[in-house]
């Protein structure tokens, strides 16, 4: 847990919410994005609960960091390495489902007024328009590039 970590922490787990105290929104294990602004769809990884998090608070410009969807050179599945005993790692067996669900996703936000940018240095992610970090970040005309909160 990220004892030090200023911001809120949020999770779709009703234990992880009670086990850690954190902030807790309802999730679906499905692909696009959620209907209604009470949920969020999970899309099969973390990644993909965050970008809909962000989207669900009124963020008008996300930027993708990190997001490989893919082994790493030598063999890694995460770029911090393994989760502890006890946590999923993922792994290539998952990569073409959380891939689909990206797609999903995508198609959902490009009806929206939310601009996707992936600034991963490896990816294996095509449907959010790949930049640099400094192109993505040239791009955002608001400091915060946050609107106004989309729950109720």
């Amino acid at each position: 847990m990220a004892t030090h970590f200023a911001g809120e922490l949020w999770t779709v787990s009703e234990g992880a919410r009670e086990r850690f105290d954190l902030r807790w929104v309802r999730g679906t294990d499905d692909g696009g994005l959620a209907p209604t602004f009470d949920r969020i769809h999970t899309g099969k990884n973390s990644g993909y609960q965050a970008i809909g998090l962000a989207y669900l608070f009124g963020a008008s410009r996300i930027i993708l960091l990190g997001y490989d969807f893919m082994t790493g050179p030598k063999g890694e599945r995460h770029w911090h390495g393994d989760h502890p005993k006890g946590l999923s790692n993922g792994g290539a067996s998952r990569y073409s489902a959380w891939l689909r669900c990206m797609d999903m996703l995508a198609q959902d936000l490009k009806r929206t007024d939310c601009k996707v940018r992936n600034a991963s240095r490896r990816t294996a992610l095509k449907c959010f328009r790949r930049v640099t970090l400094e192109t993505a970040l040239d791009e955002v005309s608001d400091p915060v590039g946050v609107g106004h909160a989309r729950r109720v």
